[in-house]
């Protein structure tokens, strides 16, 4: 049986398949942020989820049950988190105001890795919206290499650091600063993407190639190059990378940021993007899905099992500034050539995990 879960703006929601097609099994912390999810990949009945206002909780029986996790540790407002492929029992958190934990024992306890928030203190990173504070939005760990570290900085550009936290270093240039995810490549570690918001506004407009969706480094998260540059979409939240073919790439964008959509009939004008030779060039996703996507398509995953199959959610902090109130699911089952909707209506969406 597989099971999807969908983080939104209204609790977590439990979707599993059934005789050919889907149903709602269950709806978990009612009225909490849901803004990130992970599961644990040796033990898929444990999963975490982090709440903006709430915390973080975990689940070890399949989201049957839900326990907060790093009261009194951690912040309430967690907003990313990452579990070391290499030894999930060690679990990163990332918080806002802006600030990385990590807990090397399951979430049991917490040590708070300093470097991060001194770094967000001396840049004075700043955020555009008045009722959210500069943050962490992802995390990734180093598949090959448990001591690298990449973290996306709302917004300060790529945070990295190459002794397991114990230093850290900023990349500004010439990446847009604005990162919204990291990711590293499964198959060459060497390799990182960094998805953006596209403005570079922060601190001052810079000239192109910045101001673009998304970014790679061939060296670790040390140098980037721009592979969106034609790109007339700016503006993305998510990549993901099929496990075992990482050629295939797959890219949420929408046309500028959120502010610009406010007062357009096609919204955020979204998009979902894949490229099967590594970015170097791109197709529009199209057979099932929305023309344009009025929201964002904010998360990608892919099945762990059968990576062929693709899921995307819709929503994000850009949805609700426009006043959007609901969120969708679709789901291909090859690679992303055709798509199937998930049959309900949710909140806004802002995380999806796969078991």
């Amino acid at each position: 049986m597989e099971k999807i879960f969908v983080g939104t703006l209204d609790g977590l929601f439990k979707v599993i398949r059934a005789n050919g097609g889907w149903k709602i099994e269950g709806k978990d912390l009612p009225g909490a942020e849901v803004n990130c999810l992970g599961v644990r990949p040796d033990r898929r009945e444990v999963l975490y989820a982090g709440v903006r206002g709430g915390g973080l909780y975990r689940s070890d029986d399949d989201g049957k049950r839900w326990n907060r996790v790093g009261g009194g540790a951690l912040s309430d407002k967690i907003r990313a988190l990452a579990l070391d492929p290499s030894n999930p029992k060690v679990v990163y958190v990332g918080a806002e105001p802006a600030a990385l934990w990590r807990s090397e024992d399951e979430g049991k306890s917490w040590k708070e890795i300093e470097g991060v928030k001194r770094l967000a203190d001396e840049r004075k990173w700043t955020y555009p919206v008045p009722f959210i504070q500069p943050h962490v939005r992802s995390i990734a760990v180093d598949p090959k290499n448990s001591n690298r570290l990449c973290v996306a900085a709302q917004v300060g550009g790529v945070l990295r650091s190459e002794d397991g936290g114990k230093s850290w270093s900023d990349v500004r240039e010439p990446i847009d600063m604005d990162v919204h995810c990291v990711a590293f490549d499964p198959v060459n570690s060497n390799t990182v993407y960094a998805a953006t918001g596209g403005g570079e506004y922060f601190p001052n407009p810079t000239p192109y190639p910045k101001g673009r969706p998304l970014y790679r480094s061939p060296d670790g998260g040390k140098s980037w190059e721009c592979i969106t540059k034609d790109f007339t979409r700016t503006y993305a939240v998510p990549v993901g990378i099929h496990p075992r073919d990482s050629r295939t790439l797959y890219l949420g964008v929408a046309e500028e940021p959120p502010p610009k959509w406010l007062n357009r009939p096609t919204k955020a004008n979204g998009a979902l993007m894949r490229s099967t030779d590594g970015g170097a060039s791109w197709q529009q996703l199209t057979n099932g899905l929305p023309q344009p996507f009025l929201s964002m398509v904010e998360c990608i995953e892919l099945d762990p099992d059968e990576p062929e199959r693709v899921f995307i959610g819709t929503g994000g902090e850009g949805a609700r500034f426009i006043k959007l109130n609901e969120g969708e699911v679709f789901c291909s089952e090859d690679k992303g050539d055709h798509w199937q909707k998930i049959p309900y209506k949710f909140p806004i969406i802002c995380a999806l995990a796969v078991q």
